[in-house]
């Protein structure tokens, strides 16, 4: 059911893209249909327009012979709320892991590419986690109700130490080969051009960009890809965030479109994976990659 959402959004009224449903129950008793929707603040003043031609066009694609009971929730969520849910989430799953947990280990901060989460727990906790498929679907059940983008970063905690030396010392442990040389390169091939400026210098792993005015080149897989709007001049003026993920570390990405860009990139779908690059820089207090041109690639394993 959870599709037919998707299929609303690209086949039907792009209006819809600030809807989302959360779930249907089928009451036999009563024979109807409840269905629950959650919606963006953003769409917040239009709601009622759009209910009775969403609630139309989902009884014509459903297309069931029952009653039908439709409900709306506002979708909201703060740093505090997701930190509630960030350590709950774990401590149930991984209750092992988590033993001693503390709230202080989960922190978690707003930017305009979404939120950032930084996990502080055990080095073994690091190592599996992120790996899981129950970690996987978190994510991608916090992207289904918020609307937003969740980039998470597992940390070792070591309270004998500063955290972002130790996460510094442990990057570079990870990182480097049997000479203790560190090994900044991320390993892709078929590199081919697809939009914006082209790849010609060697990507780097995403743990090694740095802050800098300085164009970068690095690569991953795409995820959680979203269309954004702003405001410029009046004007509404679309662009993308999304997650870029090399298999061991993510940044936060934003692609503002043009003209000659926008056909290319809006083609793009999660799961697609890129070598991109950018400019690597903080705003707000928060770090991302703005990018600038794509290409495809493919990872090394």
């Amino acid at each position: 059911m959870t599709d037919i959402l998707e299929y609303l959004v690209s086949y039907v009224s792009p209006d819809y893209r600030f809807i989302k449903l959360r779930n249907c129950t089928y009451r036999t008793k009563s024979d109807v249909l409840a269905v629950v929707f959650l919606y963006d603040g953003v769409v917040e003043s239009k709601l009622d327009e759009l209910k009775t031609r969403l609630e139309c066009d989902f009884k014509k694609t459903v297309n069931l012979n029952v009653k039908y009971k439709f409900e709306y929730r506002k979708s909201y969520i703060d740093t505090e709320l997701l930190r509630m849910k960030v350590r709950n989430f774990l401590c149930k799953e991984y209750n092992m892991m988590t033993i001693g947990m503390q709230s202080d280990d989960i922190k978690a901060a707003e930017s305009e590419e979404g939120f950032i989460i930084n996990v502080f727990i055990s080095k073994q906790a690091v190592e599996y986690i992120p790996k899981t498929r129950a970690y996987q679907n978190f994510i991608k059940d916090l992207h289904d109700e918020y609307f937003c983008t969740f980039s998470f970063y597992f940390n070792v905690k070591d309270d004998s130490a500063d955290e972002e030396s130790l996460e510094n010392l442990t990057k570079h442990m990870e990182s480097s080969d049997e000479d203790g040389r560190v090994d900044k390169s991320l390993r892709v091939s078929g590199i081919e051009y697809y939009l914006g400026k082209p790849i010609k210098e060697r990507p780097v792993k995403i743990e090694f960009l740095k802050v800098s005015a300085e164009e970068q080149v690095t690569g991953g897989t795409i995820k959680f890809l979203t269309r954004r709007e702003y405001t410029k001049n009046g004007e509404q003026k679309p662009y993308y965030t999304f997650v870029l993920d090399d298999g061991f570390s993510k940044v936060s990405c934003v692609f503002f479109l043009t003209e000659k860009t926008k056909a290319k990139f809006e083609k793009l779908v999660d799961g697609t994976v890129i070598c991109a690059i950018g400019v690597h820089s903080e705003r707000n207090g928060r770090v991302g990659l703005r990018v600038n041109g794509i290409s495809f690639c493919e990872l090394a394993s």
